[in-house]
């Protein structure tokens, strides 16, 4: 058992826990991170009030959140949770988003207006503006990540914004290509590193190299907060490595119509199957 306050729910329950009293509710799955998920559960009446609810499918264990204060649809939720750092401590960060007047394109803009953070050491929400030296429009369907306890999303414009836990640090980057409108690869964290993954190659889509798969490392010195902010080049902070050339810890990629297997220790591609 774990020093967070959880509840624990019977053994004959689903594999993702849920309170007992949750028959009459939707549940919604938000995200997930380092083996906790993060869920809405909402009950089925005109006036109902979404909550949010951790749990740890490998334990039956479970904590539903107090009420974050927004009671709005327009909100996007992350969990936030290192066991690496701390087994005590996990994080819920809620943006919610607002459609501004339209753009001299007639686009009405769909940009983070408020962000609202849940620290379990604490058990209370904390509800702020954003801090961001830009307006942040979240890339749909994206997850976010935690590293180094900073909540990392992508957003649009080939952007980068970043929170710590506490709501104290703000910053966005440039990415280090240009992404296309529409899709702007994704973010991840594999062997204690961030790690930005586009298929889109730098010579451009028509080119030969139009499906090489790049990944860029984003290099600690980013979370230098002094020395960091005097950097005028962004990009600086980004390390290339294209496949095969060089492979972070990773072991299976897949690529359109193709799927590879890289080994980590020997740097060796094959290629296992041409069709999907």
């Amino acid at each position: 058992m774990s020093a967070f306050p959880w509840s624990s729910v019977p053994e004959t329950h689903p594999r993702l826990p849920l309170p007992p009293d949750s028959t009459d509710c939707f549940c919604s799955l938000e995200d997930s991170c380092d083996g906790l998920f993060l869920a809405s559960i909402r009950t089925d009446t005109p006036a109902g009030i979404s909550r949010y609810m951790v749990s740890n499918p490998a334990t039956s264990e479970y904590i539903v959140l107090p009420h974050s204060g927004y009671s709005g649809n327009l909100s996007s939720a992350y969990l936030g949770f290192d066991s690496a750092v701390s087994t005590q401590e996990f994080h819920v960060f809620e943006l919610v988003t607002d459609i501004l007047p339209p753009d001299s394109q007639g686009i009405h803009p769909l940009v983070v207006t408020g962000v609202r953070i849940y620290s379990s050491k604490t058990r209370a929400w904390v509800a702020m503006e954003p801090k961001w030296d830009i307006q942040v429009t979240l890339c749909f369907g994206q997850r976010g990540v935690l590293h180094k306890g900073f909540l990392h999303l992508l957003i649009d414009e080939s952007g980068l914004a970043m929170v710590d836990a506490q709501g104290v640090k703000w910053r966005t980057l440039l990415l280090p290509i240009l992404a296309v409108k529409g899709f702007s690869g994704f973010i991840g964290k594999s062997a204690g590193r961030l790690l930005y993954i586009d298929s889109w190659d730098r010579e451009g889509f028509i080119s030969r190299r139009a499906l090489t798969l790049s990944a860029y490392v984003l290099g600690s010195e980013v979370y230098d907060w002094d020395a960091s902010r005097q950097q005028n080049d962004e990009c600086m902070y980004w390390k290339l490595y294209r496949f095969p050339d060089a492979v972070p810890e990773t072991r299976v990629v897949a690529l359109p119509l193709r799927l590879y297997q890289y080994q980590m220790d020997i740097v060796i591609c094959s290629m296992l199957i041409t069709q999907l």
